[in-house]
C-alpha cells in the first residue's frame, strides 16, 4: 500500500490510525547523521524513530538538517520516497527544528536502514 504525498497544509490525527509495526531505528555515528526504519509501504514515523529525531533536532546547533526519503528494498516509487522524508520533516519541525533548516530530498533506491530516511547535519562554510 503507497502512502499519498503529505500536504504542508493539512494535519493529520495519526491516532486514529493503527499502531506501525515495531521496526528498529538505526542510528549512525553521533553528529554525523541518523537512518530511520519505516514498516514496508509505509510513510508514518515509527514512534522510536520519533525519539531519534527529537534528539537529533536537539542537537543540530545551527546545522541545516538535509532529509532523504528512500523507497523500499522491495519496491515502491519515488511518492513514498517524498512522503517519508516529508514525514521526518514534521517531526523535525515537531521537535523545534525551523521550516527554513531542513532541506529535503528523495531517492529512488532503498536506503540506508534498507527502508525509510536519513537525516544529515549539512555546515555552511
Amino acid at each position: 500500500r503507497r502512502a499519498p504525498p503529505l500536504d504542508p497544509s493539512v494535519v493529520v490525527d495519526r491516532t486514529a490510525l493503527p499502531p506501525p509495526r515495531a521496526t528498529p531505528a538505526v542510528t549512525l555515528p553521533a553528529g554525523q547523521g541518523a537512518a530511520l526504519a519505516f514498516a514496508p509501504g509505509s510513510a508514518t514515523l515509527p514512534a522510536e524513530a520519533r525519539a531519534v529525531v527529537a534528539r537529533f533536532a536537539a542537537g543540530r546547533g545551527g546545522a541545516v538538517v538535509r532529509v532523504t526519503g528512500f523507497r523500499d528494498s522491495a519496491g515502491g516509487d519515488l511518492g513514498l520516497a517524498l512522503a517519508r522524508a516529508q514525514a521526518v520533516a514534521q517531526a523535525l519541525r515537531s521537535a523545534g527544528t525551523p521550516a527554513e533548516a531542513i532541506e529535503l530530498a528523495a531517492e529512488p533506491r532503498p536506503g540506508p536502514a534498507g527502508r525509510g530516511a536519513e537525516m544529515r547535519l549539512v555546515y555552511s562554510p
